[in-house]
């Protein structure tokens, strides 16, 4: 329903693309996985590339659920746009449009690794806030069925060239079933966001 047709990388053109994923070209690092920066073919890309953490804790679902998901999401201009996965390392690395600014942090900024970098206009940060808040609703209402986020935070939103925002990372997103507003399940996502009061919410 919705979802745009992906290509197949190949491990070979992907590992030139950012020198064995060298720590050079990483662009950010998330719970079981890392941002990589590259070009293939003159065009630049992001490689999310997933940790055989994700298997010993038993969540390698999410990788296929971002796969499935972003796939459905990227015909909207406030998600980062899925270009392809490939499928030839021992997990898949998914592969995104390059956005030209980055990723923002916990404190208003922009993520450059291990370096401080200042606080986004106020005007520029409740313009991000809006295309966020207009993706959330698209991902709410676009489709048969509900599908809830579960872990929109700072370092999910990439900036590209136009400053314009881009919600990533859908692997702990939760469809409802059709005719559903509402389920409870376990609270996932990042600590620092979410309550710590229960284990279980409502999400509606």
């Amino acid at each position: 329903e919705g979802s745009i047709p992906i290509r197949s990388f190949s491990s070979s053109k992907i590992l030139e693309a950012t020198n064995n994923f060298d720590s050079s070209y990483l662009v950010a690092k998330g719970d079981g996985y890392e941002w990589h920066k590259g070009i293939i073919e003159e065009k630049p890309y992001l490689f999310k590339r997933f940790s055989d953490q994700l298997i010993r804790e038993g969540r390698a679902a999410e990788i296929y659920n971002d796969i499935a998901l972003s796939a459905r999401m990227s015909n909207h201009n406030n998600f980062l746009k899925l270009f392809g996965c490939c499928l030839e390392f021992f997990l898949p690395v998914i592969v995104f449009e390059n956005a030209g600014h980055g990723v923002l942090n916990d404190r208003g900024g922009l993520m450059v690794i291990d370096v401080e970098q200042p606080i986004l206009p106020l005007s520029l940060r409740l313009k991000i806030a809006k295309e966020i808040a207009d993706a959330l609703a698209y991902l709410h209402m676009a489709f048969s069925k509900i599908t809830i986020h579960r872990d929109v935070k700072p370092t999910n939103i990439f900036l590209d060239k136009n400053l314009t925002a881009k919600l990533s990372n859908l692997s702990l997103a939760e469809t409802l079933p059709e005719g559903k507003s509402r389920i409870t399940t376990i609270v996932s996502g990042t600590h620092t966001v979410t309550s710590i009061q229960s284990s279980l919410k409502t999400l509606r």
